[in-house]
């Protein structure tokens, strides 16, 4: 089997909740009747992750994209060309085949299928400084940031997505997509999203290893940071 991953975008006039009901029903319907659809996660911009709207980051993209499609197929190339029939339901849309990397795999404790996950996934798009390497970039980000990430934030869900190929040719070049979990309280709260309580002195020594670990892989102008609420539709 293999990942795609589809950042997508609403039409000019439909509502974030029209696009949703969209995404959820008919689409979703109609994806998950294929046979060779094994998993399928939609993530979407909505009213419940508005307050997170502080964290967004658009630099990439022309805009931040409105949602993000995760799914697992038998083959990646049975989907160029058609993409699932996103354009009935998308003004744009970008597909790319990814390897993912699960550090924290007791994410699936805390998913329903058909429900929402609680909180928000947080979806990172990220192209590689030309400053590094291939190699080196990838060692930085999962061999010595992923420890990082993982205990100074409240993250319960990390998956790491190191982008293969794109499924289209005018699709921008991307070097990883990543997707953080975090509780409801984040979405609201900067403490709550380092996990550090009331404690403020805990707060800000986090963001900043948090950050410091970052500016080692990350050029924050070429980098697109999206909160949505999950909406897993078939786990494998």
């Amino acid at each position: 089997m293999e990942k795609v991953i589809y950042p997508i975008w609403r039409p000019e006039g439909t509502s974030s909740d029209r696009f949703r009901e969209q995404l959820l029903g008919p689409f979703s319907e109609a994806a998950l009747a294929r046979d060779d659809v094994h998993a399928l996660t939609i993530c979407v911009v909505d009213d419940a992750v508005a307050p997170a709207s502080v964290y967004r980051m658009e630099n990439i993209f022309e805009r931040g994209y409105d949602g993000v499609i995760m799914l697992w197929v038998a083959r990646a190339s049975a989907l160029e060309g058609e993409h699932l029939g996103l354009a009935d339901y998308c003004e744009r849309y970008c597909g790319y085949l990814v390897s993912e990397a699960n550090p924290l795999p007791e994410y699936r404790e805390f998913v329903s299928v058909g429900q929402r996950t609680a909180g928000m996934n947080q979806v990172v798009c990220l192209q590689r400084p030309a400053s590094l390497e291939m190699e080196e970039w990838r060692s930085i980000w999962q061999d010595l940031h992923t420890p990082v990430a993982i205990d100074t934030q409240s993250t319960f869900g990390y998956r790491q997505n190191l982008v293969v190929r794109a499924l289209q040719p005018d699709a921008p070049p991307l070097a990883a997509i990543i997707e953080e979990n975090f509780p409801e309280a984040a979405i609201h709260s900067r403490l709550a999203f380092y996990d550090a309580g009331e404690d403020e002195a805990l707060y800000q020594a986090r963001e900043k290893a948090m950050v410091d670990s970052c500016v080692r892989f990350i050029d924050f102008e070429r980098i697109d940071c999206i909160p949505t609420s999950e909406y897993p539709l078939k786990v494998l």
